[in-house]
Order: C-alpha cells, then structure tokens, then sequence
C-alpha cells in the first residue's frame, strides 16, 4: 500500500500495437499487419483479466513519473484492449479515470452509498478519491485493479507513486521504482485511500482475446469471499483513534507502509535546535521545517503548552527515523519541541523531565489504546551525547517505548533522560486495542458512567458502551472484563446499571447499585466455581488412596 496516494498523469506513449475492432492489428512504425481476435464470451474475459491479475505483480510498469497507480493501469488497459491508454483510460490522475474513462470500453459503476450490496468484479478498475487532498488542495485519488474481494474490502493488483524504493528521473524529481504488488483496503473510510469512487468495468467484447482459458486462467483464478456478511459497510470500526483526540491534523503524503508482523511500538525524538540566545524555536517554525524536508513524525508535541500536531495516521509509518520508520504493527514516533539547555519563558531547562510536560499523560493513554505496552525493552533512556543500545534482537522481538537513540542504525541521541511513563493513570471508559491488565480500569469507567456520557460512547463504534447498547456479541477487540459484563447485562443502559437495589441474605436491607449487585453476584460465581474445584480435587484425592489402599 504506502500512503496517501497521489498519482501523476503522463503522455501516451509514441508506439503501441493498435487494434482495429474490425479485425487486423497494425504495429505504426513496422507497418506489419497482425491479425487479433476479440473474446466471444465473458468467461473468455474474465481469464485474460484474471492472466494479467496472476501475473502482473513483481512486474515494473513505469510512465514518465516512475511506477504510479495510474501507469499500472494504463499498461493493463493496453493489455486488455490492444489500444493506447489514452484512448481507452484516459488522460487525468487516478480519480479522473472514472469520469475520462471511454465508454466505448468501459462500464462505469459509480459507487452507490446507498446500495451495500453493490460489489466489485474480479478485474474491474477501482477508482479512488484519495485520504487527503495533496499538492495544491488537490485530490489525486489511488487505483488498481481488483483481484479479489469480501463485503468489507478488496485486493487490488497496484502500483504505489509515493512508495519505496525511489529514484531520480529527468524532471529532477524522485519516483518510486517499486513494481506491482497487491494492497488490500476499504470502501469507505480507508485511511490510504478515502472512499471508494467507483468501478470501470472492461466491456468483455473489447478484450483481445489470447487464450488464457486454455492456459489455465478463468473464473477459479480470481477468488471471491464475500464471506457470512453481505454488503459493504458504509464505515469502518475501530477500537481506538487513529487520530490523538485534541490534537491538530495536518495529514501529510509519504507514510511508510508498517510491518505488522512486528511488535507495537513507540519512539521517541526531540527537536534539538536552538534560536540565537538558546531561545527554542516556535512550534510553527519546527514543523514547517519538518513538512518541507519530509522528516514529519505522527506527533509533534510541545510540553510547555500541551499543543500535539499529528501528521499521519497511527496505522501507518511516519518518517522521523533515518531507518526502520516500517517496523511495528503499530510504530508511533512522537517530535517533542525541546532542546536541552534553551530558555522557554526565561528558564532554562536541561532535560525534558523537568518541563512541565502538560499534555504528556494524554499522548500515554493514547498509545495504550493502540496497545503499546509501558515498558522501555531497551531499558531507560541515557542521557543526551550517550550512545544507547541498539539491538535488533530485542527491536524485533520487543513491544514498548524507545529513544531514538536506541532504534538500530540510527546515530542520534535523543530524547536523553525521560520522565515516567508508569505513573500516569490508565485512561478508563474506552476500549483497547488488545486484551490488557488495564481491563479493571475499562470495567470501572463503564460502570460509573452517567446517562449523558453513556448516550454519547454507544454512538461510537468499538467503544464498551457501544457493545453494551447493541446487544450484539462484537466483543472480540474488548478486554476479559468487557467481554462478561456484556454477558451479564447486554442491552441494559447505565440509567439501570445505576439504579439503587436492596440486597438479601447476607447484608440483608443494605443499598447498592445493580452494577455493584451484578459485580458481587459475579465474584459469588468465581468463589462457588472455586470451591467447586477445591471440592473435585479432593475427592479425586480420596479416590486414588482408596484405589491404593485396595490393590495394597
């Protein structure tokens, strides 16, 4: 995948084999005459389609902008058709081609928000707007052609503009070099892409027909998996933001794509420059500088007022780092404006501890919800000017926090002596992103919320109050404790949860809450359940001594 897509349009290219649908094909410059023949039927379609979709990635197709969305899409639209792209594609970035797409061609299949049941085919052209609007205000929008599908999203056979590696081309500029590879995303909300405009879908008897059904390519190539839900949805679910509540968003092109397979982490940087005087510069001047030369970190955070800035996604890699922006299946690199030894309000401060780092706690919590854990894997920090460990064993295999001073080859060595990260509160009342010990904490939130709180959370998706409200089992991204009460009590607003009950029996005419009741009545069970098991055990004690006691 990569980031948010932006895709340059480029010339037709001056030779290409040019079919004539009445028959024969003409190669323009050697003037030979080679005769094609057009598909008969869909099926025979669908395995030309399903030929190229097989084959494709790993192959470099370029245009005069390096390996873009669109130049992919224009090799397989001469590929499908015999003609020039730009007759049958079209000129324009990637979210033109649905509207400068020839009809004579294509199907538009506009996408209809409406209609959930509306899906892809296996070969089709998708078309979309793009996150964020990029150079200019500008939406260039990302395609690729569908490979496979479910009711919630779609594979694409793509290339990526801003992907790595990149190289240097005429015009002065770097593209990216990267060959056709697959990327899965969304129809609505994707955080790459945005939503999805639309599908162009190749018109079977404009195909030139090559014999990829009697090679083997056909229907069963391009696998389908709508899956036990049909439709798409018109929204995507998290359990946790992708963008820090509070914090200003200036999206910006050129995220990294992460390695899931690697632990969750977060980094560490500080700004470290100096004004005249050791006078820190401002906030805006630092993160201009880092838009300008491409070094923007997910947040930039300035612990003298609190103010975040958050650049990318957390879903995806930023680039901070000279190497490993990539590595975590969550990497969330944090810029705090700071440099030891400059003044801010006529102090001096040389380390960041000592600021008064408001805001600090809610960035903490923020990377708990995406289920970085609060651990330093390579231990703490040094001090700035120290060399701190760098070892791949313990990046690779280690979920936590770390300096930018101890992410392998890289040399600076910042963020120097940093403040605890273990004694401040664990947010309550919100879903993790993973099953944590912070589950008590998330149990107690949902439990004390009062009725306006309550009404605002089950609005949003993947929230406990959310689950609780639904009454659905949709637990599955919830801690342990979630998971019983929504057993217990699914569909029961906090209103009742809060309602004064008597007690009997033990503590007879005592008041408490129907949460406390329920809490009390659960801790009963775990006890009974206990008891039970003491009880099992003893007996089978009992047992295999008589058993010995007989056969002695």
């Amino acid at each position: 995948m990569g980031t948010v897509h932006g895709n340059r349009q480029c010339p037709a290219p001056a030779r290409v084999l040019v079919a004539d649908p009445s028959g024969p094909r003409t190669d323009e410059e050697g003037g030979r005459v080679l005769m094609v023949t057009y598909c008969t039927s869909q099926q025979q379609a669908d395995a030309e389609m399903a030929e190229w979709l097989k084959t494709a990635p790993g192959t470099s197709m370029p245009n005069n902008y390096g390996n873009q969305c669109s130049a992919a899409m224009q090799h397989y639209s001469v590929a499908l058709f015999g003609r020039p792209w730009d007759q049958t594609l079209g000129y324009g970035n990637a979210i033109d081609h649905i509207t400068n797409a020839s009809e004579a061609y294509f199907v538009k299949v506009w996408n209809d928000p409406n209609n959930p049941n509306q899906l892809p085919r296996p070969g089709d052209i998708a078309v979309y707007k793009g996150a964020a609007p990029l150079w200019g205000g500008v939406y260039y929008g990302h395609t690729g052609a569908v490979e496979s599908f479910t009711a919630y999203q779609q594979t694409l056979v793509q290339q990526d503009g801003a992907a790595q590696p990149a190289q240097l081309f005429p015009d002065g500029n770097y593209y990216s070099v990267k060959p056709a590879h697959k990327g899965t995303f969304r129809y609505v909300g994707d955080p790459f892409v945005g939503d999805i405009r639309g599908w162009l879908r190749p018109r079977w008897q404009k195909v030139v027909y090559s014999g990829a059904d009697k090679r083997g390519y056909g229907s069963t190539t391009a696998v389908t998996n709508p899956g036990t839900t049909t439709g798409k949805p018109q929204a995507p679910v998290v359990t946790a933001d992708l963008w820090m509540p509070g914090a200003t968003r200036s999206p910006q092109p050129g995220a990294v794509n992460l390695n899931t397979r690697l632990p969750r982490r977060a980094a560490w940087h500080i700004t470290s420059d100096v004004d005249p005087g050791k006078v820190q510069p401002s906030f805006s001047g630092v993160a201009t500088y880092l838009k300008n030369a491409g070094y923007c970190p997910h947040l930039m955070w300035d612990p003298f007022t609190g103010h975040v800035e958050q650049f990318y996604l957390a879903n995806v890699g930023a680039r901070a780092l000279k190497a490993w922006n990539e590595d975590g299946a969550r990497h969330i690199q944090i810029e705090v404006l700071f440099s030891r030894g400059a003044y801010r309000d006529g102090k001096q401060y040389w380390e960041l501890k000592d600021t008064p780092l408001k805001g600090f706690a809610q960035i903490i919590q923020w990377l708990d919800s995406h289920g970085i854990p609060r651990t330093w894997p390579m231990g703490p920090t040094p001090p700035i000017g120290t060399a701190g460990r760098r070892d791949v064993g313990v990046w690779n295999s280690g979920a936590g926090h770390y300096g930018h001073s101890q992410v392998p080859d890289n040399d600076h060595t910042d963020p120097g002596l940093f403040p605890s990260i273990t004694e401040i509160p664990v947010a309550t009342g919100k879903g993790t992103a993973t099953a944590t010990t912070a589950g008590d904490d998330l149990l107690e939130g949902l439990l004390s919320m009062d009725q306006a709180t309550f009404d605002r959370e089950k609005k949003k998706p993947g929230t406990p109050a959310w689950h609780l409200a639904n009454g659905r089992d949709h637990a599955a991204g919830l801690t342990a404790a979630v998971k019983a009460l929504t057993a217990l009590v699914k569909g029961i607003p906090a209103s009742v949860l809060q309602a004064k009950v008597t007690r009997k029996g033990a503590g007879s005419e005592g008041t408490v809450t129907q949460a406390e009741a329920l809490a009390y009545e659960k801790a009963n069970w775990s006890q009974d359940r206990a008891n039970q098991q003491k009880i099992i055990e003893q007996q089978a004690q009992i047992i295999a001594l008589l058993t010995e006691k007989k056969a002695a």
